[in-house]
């Protein structure tokens, strides 16, 4: 029975080395002078994934009586999408969503049956971050002298920019979860806090900023906000702090600037600051929809093509989208309003009711405020992109580890507030 035992907390701490490196590498499928094509990386990253998935489903206690609920919606979701193809015909997309739902049930049961294992096995990142903090320095130095490295970071690594600066932020969230706990010991003294700032976060904000991947800094400008927040309340440590993430912020913005005037780095257009010197006429829903890259636009086209006929089984999946301005097909860049339009009002509900339902199962007596941030932070990228949640994984590992937080019942140690 020992040996079982042993066993089993072997696999389990296995599984969250594998979840580890998925976590870490969710947002690179490209690196800069390595000849590997993108879609090699994805079948192979896939195939990690499918194991990862795989020994999490076979860890699980399936005669839990938490793990009910979740059935009933995985099975739920299952049905919708059987229901679209057979309406729809789009079995490859179809079987995708379905992969994709269980995966993120997986993750949701796995890290919720085990999250005090999971809790004693991150004591010590400090190395893990500082290995990341280096990767990113790299990013950042080599930007002016390599044209592989801007055009890499233009395209997100083989992804997209968009996708690379929200999975750049998973990063900086993870790190302000486990800082704001007391779980990396070297970070928790205010005079290492300034230090921190300049050694971990700039490269990160820095290399969302050169991307032009501007929700990603977004997310992690509001997420470090936060914990200054819990950590100090409206003390001058405070405001010391949140002075100098806005200046790493301003600092980073004048280096992009600086790289390009240079060194005469004239890819496409990546500017953080884009749009804000369009013409608008003085008119707010242009200039809004400029500086949002049509996202307004597209989110007023989608509430118009909402039909009654059409509510109950949706579009289609792939079917939801937008004749731009220039006659090209665009998705709805907003997570509900595409999930309605793809599959209907139960599919909605049905997503719309799991992402907020960890508020439910959150214990009143204890102060969650965190915890409650630690999901809320994620409908900025929910609001604004056609994938996340369920269809962009690897962009929202962080959200489920959370939502697992909040399913365990343990949840996250009380932030430590500094006197």
């Amino acid at each position: 029975m020992t040996n079982l035992s042993i066993n089993r907390n072997s696999l389990n701490f296995f599984c969250f080395f594998l979840f580890g490196c998925w976590f870490f590498t969710a947002g690179i499928f490209q690196i800069p002078g390595v000849d590997f094509e993108v879609f090699d990386a994805v079948l192979i990253k896939r195939s990690f994934t499918a194991l990862t998935v795989f020994l999490m489903l076979s860890l699980i206690n399936w005669r839990a009586s938490k793990i009910r609920m979740g059935l009933y919606f995985l099975t739920a979701w299952i049905i919708i999408q059987i229901i679209n193809f057979v309406y729809f015909g789009s079995l490859e997309i179809v079987f995708l969503r379905c992969v994709q739902a269980i995966s993120v049930f997986s993750i949701v049961f796995f890290f919720g049956q085990n999250f005090n294992a999971f809790r004693h096995s991150v004591r010590r990142l400090d190395s893990i971050f500082l290995i990341s903090a280096l990767f990113f320095w790299m990013i950042v130095i080599s930007y002016p002298f390599s044209t592989a490295v801007q055009m890499n970071l233009v395209n997100g690594f083989g992804g997209n920019r968009v996708n690379f600066s929200i999975w750049a932020s998973q990063l900086v969230v993870f790190f302000a979860i486990m800082w704001v706990t007391g779980r990396l010991k070297f970070f928790q003294r205010f005079s290492n806090l300034i230090l921190t700032l300049y050694v971990f976060v700039f490269p990160i904000l820095m290399s969302q900023i050169l991307s032009g991947g501007r929700l990603g800094v977004l997310v992690s400008f509001v997420s470090l906000a936060f914990v200054f927040y819990i950590r100090y309340r409206l003390t001058t440590k405070f405001l010391g702090a949140l002075l100098t993430l806005i200046f790493v912020l301003s600092l980073g913005y004048f280096a992009e600037s600086s790289y390009k005037l240079v060194y005469s780095v004239t890819s496409v257009n990546n500017s953080m600051l884009r749009g804000f010197s369009s013409s608008n006429n003085g008119n707010l829903f242009d200039f809004f929809n400029t500086i949002s890259s049509q996202r307004v636009y597209l989110f007023i086209e989608g509430l118009k093509q909402l039909k009654f006929e059409t509510l109950i089984f949706g579009n289609g999946i792939g079917n939801f989208t937008i004749v731009g301005k220039f006659g090209s097909h665009l998705d709805v860049h907003n997570v509900f309003l595409k999930t309605l339009g793809e599959v209907g009002v139960f599919g909605f509900i049905v997503v719309s009711f799991v992402v907020t339902s960890p508020v439910l199962m959150l214990n009143k007596k204890l102060d969650q405020s965190f915890i409650i941030f630690g999901l809320a932070v994620w409908l900025l990228p929910a609001m604004c992109q056609p994938e996340f949640y369920y269809t962009q994984i690897g962009s929202s590992l962080c959200f489920w580890v959370v939502f697992a937080a909040a399913y365990s019942g343990n949840l996250i140690p009380r932030p430590v507030v500094s006197k």
